[in-house]
């Protein structure tokens, strides 16, 4: 394995460009492919089964691009495919769930989180296994949010309509929850809006992902051997918005 190979991301669309930026700002010395499956949106409306055929696929287009790494950037697919992928391939292969329980559970003070989150993720309950084997005490609610991720790829406006519809799932949220997990890449594109209705911690994945990818980076020797930023260091393959994703990136 290379360590001038680039690091793989992937994810059903832009919302995985929110994991991307954290790992261009942490590792700018690498390369990146990223993957946005927007042809195939939205994978949360999908079965597991067809989640992990078109996982498959992608990890096998960015492979045989030369990747050194592969970084899930998408809920439903590392719920669905991460632990196959990982024995599939003997490339380094992360998801975002098991950052984002582990920065909930360490942030928590009254041991309440719910996650927001699309219908695959949430009737998986992956998250509720992962926070579950960090502390069996604490208590997890969760709510799924149809059409949310299709609203904000499709370009969030903050309009009457699409307000009300975020409303009506932050509405949900018990008081007593202390802590939040945007449990879906494409949230915290509108975490601004989100934090007006819970003003209390909100949980974005993507930073500890980008932190796990670069210490696994280190611990298996593939880090790049570039000393300086590499230049132009982002190839996209998306069926996307070309400017609305480097618009979000700021890359």
């Amino acid at each position: 394995m290379s360590n001038t190979g680039a690091v793989g991301i992937f994810d059903s669309g832009i919302g995985g460009v929110t994991v991307l930026r954290e790992l261009v700002s942490l590792l700018p010395n690498e390369r990146f492919i990223y993957y946005g499956d927007s042809g195939n949106f939205p994978y949360g409306e999908k079965s597991a089964e067809k989640i992990r055929e078109l996982s498959f696929g992608i990890v096998d287009f960015l492979l045989a691009n030369g990747c050194k790494m592969i970084v899930i950037a998408c809920n439903a697919s590392t719920a669905s495919a991460l632990d196959a992928l990982q024995k599939a391939f003997s490339v380094p292969v992360i998801g975002v769930i098991g950052n984002g329980a582990k920065a909930a559970a360490a942030k928590t003070r009254n041991k309440k989180i719910c996650i927001l989150a699309t219908r695959f993720t949430v009737n998986n309950k992956a998250y509720v296994h992962a926070l579950k084997a960090i502390d069996t005490n604490i208590e997890i609610s969760q709510i799924a949010c149809p059409h949310l991720a299709t609203v904000i790829e499709e370009g969030w406006h903050a309009t009457k309509e699409q307000e009300e519809l975020l409303s009506s799932y932050t509405s949900q949220i018990d008081r007593d929850v202390d802590t939040l997990v945007l449990g879906c890449t494409h949230y915290p594109l509108i975490e601004h809006d989100i934090a007006r209705r819970f003003p209390h911690t909100i949980i974005n994945p993507a930073f500890e992902t980008a932190l796990q990818a670069k210490q696994i980076l280190v611990d298996n020797a593939l880090q790049s051997p570039n000393t300086t930023p590499h230049p132009n260091n982002v190839l996209f393959c998306v069926n996307a918005d070309m400017k609305k994703i480097s618009e979000i990136a700021r890359l």
